[in-house]
């Protein structure tokens, strides 16, 4: 019966590639699309509460700020 160890074991060296502008590109979609989902959702609950609850607009705008 043979038995590994973790000295028998070679480490496997991987190369990482430089944070590219390609990177940069892929940041920028998602944070534009997160940024999109939050105005989406602040402008869905400011007429939800104004129409629909019946609350002022300068109380829903100080709600959504924090």
């Amino acid at each position: 019966m043979t038995s590994t160890t973790a000295a028998a074991i070679p480490e496997k060296k991987t190369a990482v590639r430089p944070f590219s502008f390609r990177d940069k590109i892929g940041y920028m979609f998602g944070d534009f699309g997160n940024d999109f989902t939050f105005l989406l959702q602040s402008s869905f609950f400011m007429i939800f509460y104004t129409n629909v609850m019946g609350i002022s607009a300068a109380h829903v705008g100080t709600l959504l700020r924090a």
